[in-house]
This record gives C-alpha cells, sequence and structure tokens, in this order.
C-alpha cells in the first residue's frame, strides 16, 4: 500500500517541471520570436541603406558634381558600416571608385547591379532564417501545448484523487460518529493509502476504546469480584493484550492479599487468597509513587531485579510482561490491578494509559464488588462464630474443612468444567456454613454425648431445614434488593452435604448427579475431617484409617469422581492438616 503524501508529492514534482518545462519553452519561444523580429527589422535597414547608395549613385552619374559625389562616398561608408560582412566587399567598393573615376551609364548599371545582387542575397538569407524560424515557432508551440495538455491531466487526477482522499476520510470521520452516537458498530472503511490505514487503526482503536468503556458502563455494579474481573478482562482485551487480569488488596497489617484472577493460560498458580508480606514484593515502589509501571521483560526481572513468590507462580503460569495500576479510591491505595500477557515486550504507555481510563471508570464499582464480597464473607464468619458457641465444632474444623472442600473443588474443575472459579470461591466461603441450622437444635440434643435415639435423631436431622431456611430468607432478600442471588451455593451446599450418592442420606433422599456437586464436595471434606479429629465420644483416626472408613462408603456415601480427586489432591490436603491440626 503506497503512501498518499508521496503521491503528493510526486505529482507536485510532475506539475512543478512540466510547469518549469512550459516556462523555459515559452521564454525560447520569445526569444526566437525577438530574434525573428529583430532580423526582419535588420533586413528592412540593410535594404534601406542599399536603396540610399543605389539612389546616391544615380544623382552622381547624373550630376557628376562633388555634393553628389561626397554623398555616394558618404553612403559607401554607411553601407560597408552597416551591411553584414562579405555583402559589401572589394569589388562592390572597385566599381563604385570606377563610377567615382569615369561616371558612365555602365558603370552605373554595373554598381547598380552589385547592389541588387547584394540586396537578393541578404533577403535570401533572411527568408531561410524565417523558414527555419517557423519550423522551430511550430515545434515549440506543438511541445507547448503538449506540456499544457500534461499540466491539465496531472491536475485533473490530482484533483480527482484528492477529492476521494478528503471524501474517504469524512466517511471514516462519519462511521466514527455513528458509532460514538450508537448508531452503528460497523466501520464502512476501505484504505487505499497507508494514512488512510493509520487513520483507520487510529478509529478502530477508539472504537475499541468506546466499545470497551460502553461495556463497562452497562456492566451490573453488584455480585462478587469472581464474576466481576473476567466481564472486565474481555472487555480491556479489546484495547489491551491480556491473558491474565487480576487484582490483590493491601490489609491493614502490610499484606497483599490475591482476591481474584481470570486467565486464558492453561494453568493457575498465584490463586485467589494467596498472601504475601508487601515489603517482599516491589509492589511498594508502585505504593510510594502512586504511579503506574510496566514490566515487558518479567523473567529478567525475577532473575535481575527482584525474586518473590508471586512473580515465580506467574511466571509459572506463562506470564512474560505485565502493567500494574495502583487502586486509588479517595486518596488511599487499596491494592493493585494487574494486567498481563504471555508475550514479552508487548506493553506500552499507550496500554498503560488505556487500563489508567478503565480503572477510572471502574475502580469504585471494583470496590463495591469487592466490598459485598467482604459483607458476605465477614457475614459467612458471623454466623460460625455464632455456631460455635451453640456446638462443639472448633474454629479449626471449620478452617480445616472449608479448605478441604476448595482443594477438592479446585481438583475436581480440572475435569468438570461445571465447577467454576466461582464456585470454588463461593465454596470455600459458604462450606463453614454446612451445619448453621444447628444453631436451632435444642442443646439437650445438639451437645448430649451419649447415643442419639430415633426421635433425637429426627431433631438433629431438622437441621438441615432450619439452616436452609435461614439462609434462603437471606438470599432471597437480597434478591429483591439487587436481583442476585449470592447465596444459591450455601443453599446447595446446606440443603444437600447430609445427601448420599446412593439415595439413603436426608433430607430429600437425592442420588447420584442430583445431588449438587458442592453438596458432594462438602460431604466428603466434613466426614474426613470428622473422622480425623478428636470428639468426646471417639479419638482421632489416622489418615490412612480414615481413608479407609471413607473407601468404603464410596459409590453408596461418596461420589466415586470426588474421591478420586481427593486422592490426587491428598499431598496438598496433608498440608491443611498439618497446619490446622488440634494438638
Amino acid at each position: 500500500m503506497k503512501a498518499f503524501h508521496r503521491y503528493v508529492h510526486r505529482h507536485l514534482f510532475a506539475l512543478s517541471a512540466a510547469s518549469l518545462l512550459l516556462f523555459i519553452s515559452f521564454g525560447i519561444f520569445l526569444l526566437f520570436d525577438h530574434a525573428t523580429r529583430n532580423s526582419s527589422d535588420k533586413l528592412r535597414d540593410n535594404l534601406a541603406v542599399i536603396n540610399t547608395l543605389i539612389r546616391s549613385i544615380y544623382d552622381f552619374t547624373r550630376l557628376r558634381d562633388p555634393q553628389s559625389l561626397e554623398t555616394m562616398h558618404q553612403a559607401a561608408e554607411n553601407a560597408g558600416r552597416t551591411l553584414p560582412d562579405g555583402s559589401f566587399d572589394d569589388e562592390a567598393l572597385a566599381l563604385l571608385q570606377k563610377l567615382a573615376e569615369s561616371p558612365s551609364e555602365e558603370e552605373m548599371r554595373a554598381a547598380i547591379s552589385r547592389l541588387g545582387s547584394t540586396a537578393r542575397q541578404l533577403s535570401s538569407v533572411n527568408y531561410q532564417n524565417r523558414e527555419h524560424n517557423r519550423i522551430v515557432f511550430i515545434g515549440f508551440g506543438l511541445a507547448m501545448m503538449l506540456l499544457v495538455g500534461i499540466l491539465l491531466t496531472l491536475a485533473i487526477r490530482f484533483h480527482q484523487e484528492h477529492t476521494r482522499y478528503v471524501e474517504r476520510g469524512a466517511r471514516l470521520i462519519h462511521s466514527l460518529q455513528r458509532i460514538l452516537n450508537y448508531e452503528s458498530e460497523i466501520i464502512d472503511f476501505s484504505p487505499r493509502w497507508q494514512e488512510e490505514e493509520s487513520l483507520l487503526n487510529q478509529v478502530e482503536a477508539i472504537t475499541a476504546a468506546h466499545r470497551s468503556n460502553r461495556e463497562l458502563a452497562e456492566h451490573q455494579v453488584y455480585g462478587t469480584l469472581e464474576a466481576f474481573i473476567p466481564r472486565m478482562r474481555k472487555i480491556l482485551s479489546h484495547s489491551v493484550p491480556c491473558d491474565r487480569l487480576a487484582v490483590a488488596f493491601l490489609d491493614a497489617s502490610g499484606q497483599v492479599i490475591a482476591e481474584s484472577a481470570a486467565s486464558t493460560l492453561p494453568t493457575v498458580h498465584l490463586e485467589p487468597g494467596f498472601i504475601e508480606e508487601l515489603d517482599n514484593t516491589t509492589l511498594g515502589s508502585i505504593l510510594t509513587a502512586r504511579q503506574t509501571r510496566i514490566i515487558n521483560d518479567l523473567p529478567r526481572h525475577y532473575e535481575k531485579v527482584h525474586q518473590s513468590e508471586s512473580t515465580k507462580r506467574i511466571l509459572d503460569e506463562g506470564i512474560k510482561a505485565s502493567i500494574t495500576v495502583p487502586i486509588e479510591i479517595h486518596g488511599h491505595v487499596l491494592g493493585f490491578l494487574f494486567v498481563s500477557s504471555g508475550q514479552k515486550d508487548i506493553y506500552t504507555l499507550e496500554h498503560a494509559r488505556t487500563i489508567e481510563k478503565v480503572l477510572t471508570l471502574q475502580k469504585h464499582n471494583l470496590f463495591y464488588h469487592y466490598i459485598i464480597q467482604e459483607i458476605v464473607a465477614e457475614t459467612t464468619r458471623a454466623f460460625v462464630s455464632l455456631m460455635e458457641r451453640k456446638d462443639n465444632e472448633t474454629s479449626l474444623h471449620i478452617t480445616r474443612m472449608s479448605r478441604y472442600s476448595y482443594i477438592l473443588a479446585r481438583e475436581l474443575a480440572k475435569n468438570d468444567s461445571s465447577v467454576t472459579t466461582m464456585m470454588q470461591r463461593e465454596i470455600l466461603w459458604f462450606a463453614p456454613l454446612h451445619d448453621i441450622g444447628k444453631i436451632g437444635i435444642p442443646d439437650s440434643v445438639l451437645q448430649k454425648k451419649s447415643s442419639l435415639n430415633s426421635g433425637e435423631r429426627e431433631v438433629i436431622e431438622e437441621h438441615v431445614n432450619i439452616g436452609l431456611a435461614v439462609i434462603h430468607s437471606m438470599n432471597s432478600g437480597i434478591n429483591r434488593i439487587i436481583d442476585l442471588e449470592l447465596l444459591n451455593t450455601a443453599e446447595n451446599i446446606i440443603a444437600s452435604h447430609h445427601e448420599r450418592f446412593d439415595g439413603s442420606g436426608y433430607p430429600k433422599g437425592l442420588s447420584g448427579k442430583e445431588i449438587p456437586v458442592s453438596g458432594r464436595i462438602v460431604a466428603l471434606a466434613d466426614v474426613f475431617d470428622a473422622l480425623t479429629s478428636k470428639r468426646p465420644y471417639k479419638e482421632a483416626f489416622s489418615i490412612e484409617r480414615s481413608l479407609e472408613i471413607i473407601e468404603e462408603g464410596v459409590g453408596s456415601h461418596f461420589d466415586p469422581d470426588i474421591y478420586a480427586a481427593f486422592l490426587t489432591a491428598l499431598p496438598e490436603i496433608r498440608l491443611v492438616y498439618d497446619r490446622y491440626k488440634e494438638i
């Protein structure tokens, strides 16, 4: 594709060259015309001189007096000075001298004949010159006509192409205006020149930014970060390379907590909930400067500048470049937005400015999502704390079984697309609520140390319906206010964690895949923790013995797929057990 400015330069050069040639041709034409006119004037002057000499000869021959002789001599001298070299030669002078010495009709005729011959010779030369000049004039005339034609052709073509160029530009601007006015989503334009292609790229960038801003403006302002971040990544990727979008918040103790991430890469190593001290990262410089940072070679940064665990993990995911933007609200940096790519040297200052603009539009929504998420999490913790006062369950039991559930969900998600990132996070939040209904069970039954009779068993099984009623009421209330069901996973966990895979559980006797996957996950995690923990009525079983007992219930009590995922994740589950076990 050619450049229009080069086309303009070529045409202007051609127009200038043709104009110069036309000017030069016209100048030469004028010079020839002037020379021709001078030649004609010179011929008239020469013929007048010859006629004057002939008249003086005739007068001398007739009068033969000294005055006429003097006049003839003066005319002869004037002819010698005026006539071209060779036309008034020694022969003519000799004839005049002879005439002066012996005037006669014969001598007069000889002299006049000689001068007549000179006049004819001068006229012949002048005629030949005029013919030559006429041919030259015709040639120059044709050349000037050709140059004028070329000039007109170049001017018309330039005018037409310039007009089309302006019209195409106007059409492109009109398309942009229609897009900005929400009248169209299509750019009706095919570039012919490099400048038009560059302009089209800029218009497309503006359109992409406008589309992103529009989508962000229309984005719902409620929900959780797990729902918000993937949507934001998709919108942002219209204008910025974005294989991974993540957000982390700062807590009061100077820790950086990874909250949510959306990635197109196959593996995730830096997961929500990962915590790292701010001093162990280079984010402190961003916090101090409150400026966006671009790292276009993350492996080199890790090797030469600073090695942190969080950087190592995203390198393991395949990230090669990153832009980090501080999330500043009301003068305080609350956290960081991370935009990352699997390619090195891909980010520019323009990308950074685009991200800053998007964050400016969405940082309050981002914070709003975070607040909603924290409110839900704090509400869950409050319920759990209330339940701890009622039941014998300890906070460590709640921590262990919720983390077991989260690890199980994450492992299961590798082969089950229904276990979304959002569901994994919700399982982590809401698994502690699985027995929340026990707050409605009488202490005499709940804290009975001996075996329960059938009536007491029915009473304690009612905790499922009590807990479900509480959470369902909360969920419905939230839904009425903001049209969002935040606690669906919590309802599923509470309602189904006592169901059994063979259908022999309670309260509904669901079986197999009828049981929500969150309930099947929490069921296994809860039993595993109960088996490996000390209770008033039993000692803690070893992990190996607990696995044997659980294996006996696979296919009847537990989902075989979830048990397989449990075995795969057992090394990580052991780490949780060792860290939070009760001594």
